[in-house]
Order: structure tokens, then C-alpha cells, then sequence
């Protein structure tokens, strides 16, 4: 009996071995790529949006920094309390195989005031005090973008953002380890500005969230009566972070 009772355990032990060698392996993490895009099988890209809910570590703006500080926070819906409502419906569409398409809803986005002054597209009435307005434009056609992992270089940033002397203060500015985001001529995530702020730094992305910096010029003497300030208009003045999500 006994003989019997240790073979039919040893009998059971080998079936549950191989019941759980049967198991399929867990799945394995999305990619940087697949959270970004969707995947080779999402056919139409994914869809990105601007939050109106504020992420009190993540958001706000600060210097152009390696440590990426934010000096000054955001409160929910800030684009809102600074009459840009309208640029929280803008849509950034990524593909698996490079493509990106910005869908500007009502031909308007997000800028910063010196950009959209200079080039003769800001929207009336919507200057703000953080330095954005609301800015017409047209999506260029076969955009695309680029993940990159180098070493991130902003070059001629103004050491303080709140500088007043002319010349500026300005250097080189290098962000190690980072993720980063370039897209074809005419094309950004976020903030529409000087090609020298085409750069966007991803500081995390899931499923569900992205949280970037942006890179804005907004240099505080750009308009002197000397006019010496008009040479330093495109230099990056401020990193300004916002948390995308997902389109519903």
C-alpha cells in the first residue's frame, strides 16, 4: 500500500510539472517604441493629448538643467486659466514605422509669444504670462519623428531665464541618459517654436502618460529699442514640462 501510495504521489507531482510547463510565459513588457506608438498593429497610430490635470512633481517650468527643476508649478487646467483652453484638443498622432501627424483642431496650437511674433502667426488677445500664446498653423505633410538616446546638447540656452542683461548669459547645455524626441522640418510635440527648441525630452512614458520637457525661447529683452536683442530671440530660455496622455 505504501509502495502504491508513493508511486500515485510521485505520478501526481510529474502532471503538475507539466501542466505548469505548459503555462505560457508572461508577456513581455511594451517597449518604449509600442507605448509610444501603439505598435506595428495599431494601424492608425496612437493619439496624444495634452493633460488638464496637473502632476505636481512632474509639471510646471524651470531652468535648462540636467536636474530638470521646476521653479515654477502649474495648476490644473493652466492653459485654461491663461485663455488657451482651445489648445488642450490638439492632437499628436505617432506611428510604429516613423510617421507623425499633428492634427491642429480650429488650425491653431500651442506657441511661445517671441516665435509666433516674429513669424507673424500669433492669434490675437491670447498672450499669456507664461509665455505661450495661441498661434495658427499648418501641419506639414510626412512628418516624422525620431527616438534618440544620446546625449541630449542645447546649445546658446540662457544660463538665467530671467535674464535682462544684452548680451545674454548663454552656454551649452547637456542632458546625459536622456531620451529624446526630433521631428522632421516644421514639425514639434507640444510647443511650436524656433527649430533650435525641436528637441523634446521624455522623462517617462507608460501606457497611459507621458511626461516631457520642452525647450522654450523667451528671452526678456528680445524687443529692445536697441535692437540688439532680436539676435538672441531663438535662444532657449525656459524647460517647460507637461504630461500628455492618450486621446479617448
Amino acid at each position: 500500500m505504501k509502495r502504491f501510495f508513493l508511486f500515485g504521489s510521485m505520478i501526481l507531482v510529474f502532471a503538475l510539472l507539466g501542466l505548469n510547463s505548459c503555462k505560457e510565459d508572461d508577456p513581455a513588457p511594451l517597449t518604449f517604441e509600442e507605448m509610444l506608438t501603439g505598435g506595428s498593429s495599431a494601424a492608425n497610430g496612437k493619439t496624444w493629448v495634452m493633460s488638464q490635470v496637473n502632476w505636481p512633481l512632474e509639471d510646471g517650468a524651470g531652468v535648462i538643467s540636467p536636474m530638470m527643476a521646476t521653479v515654477m508649478g502649474f495648476p490644473d487646467s493652466v492653459l485654461t486659466e491663461n485663455r488657451l483652453a482651445s489648445e488642450y484638443d490638439n492632437e499628436y498622432t505617432f506611428y510604429s514605422d516613423g510617421k507623425y501627424v499633428i492634427n491642429p483642431v480650429n488650425d491653431k496650437v500651442l506657441s511661445g509669444i517671441i516665435f509666433a511674433t516674429m513669424t507673424g502667426i500669433l492669434v490675437p488677445w491670447t498672450e499669456s504670462a507664461l509665455g505661450l500664446c495661441a498661434a495658427t498653423y499648418i501641419a506639414p505633410a510626412n512628418a516624422t519623428w525620431t527616438l534618440n538616446t544620446t546625449d541630449m546638447v542645447v546649445e546658446n540656452a540662457l544660463s538665467n531665464p530671467q535674464e535682462v542683461n544684452l548680451p545674454p548669459a548663454r552656454s551649452n547645455v547637456t542632458f546625459p541618459g536622456v531620451k529624446w524626441l526630433s521631428f522632421s522640418t516644421g514639425a514639434f510635440l507640444g510647443i511650436l517654436d524656433y527649430p533650435t527648441t525641436a528637441k523634446v525630452i521624455v522623462k517617462e512614458i507608460t501606457e497611459d502618460r507621458m511626461h516631457i520637457a520642452l525647450l522654450l525661447c523667451a528671452y526678456a529683452k528680445t524687443a529692445d529699442p536697441s535692437g540688439g536683442g532680436l539676435a538672441f530671440a531663438n535662444s532657449p530660455t525656459w524647460l517647460v514640462q507637461f504630461t500628455l496622455v492618450p486621446k479617448k
